[in-house]
């Protein structure tokens, strides 16, 4: 069963091929289809795996640094910045 099975698809693409040979396009895609199924597959599904962790990272700074990147931003934009906490607050009305 398996040796009609193999004659019979190695006919058929020998017709495909001759189809192909005589100008069909299509036949010659069809050869090819066939012939190298894992190069030419229909099937151009793509499956995307996405795992998504809770990792955070956290940017650790001393006040001395806050201080100098919060002037920073108050030179850039041109304006002061809101006060972080009630203690900035405080020392910001002491200025």
């Amino acid at each position: 069963m398996a040796e009609a099975r193999e004659q019979a698809r190695q006919k058929a693409l020998a017709g495909i091929r001759a189809a192909g040979e005589a100008g069909d396009w299509r036949a010659l895609e069809a050869f090819l289809r066939m012939s190298f199924p894992a190069d030419y597959r229909r099937d151009a599904s793509v499956n995307v795996n996405a795992i998504a962790t809770g990792q955070q990272t956290a940017i650790v700074c001393d006040e001395a640094m806050r201080a100098r990147l919060i002037a920073l931003r108050e030179q850039v934009t041109g304006r002061r910045a809101l006060p972080a906490t009630s203690a900035d607050a405080e020392e910001a009305q002491a200025q």
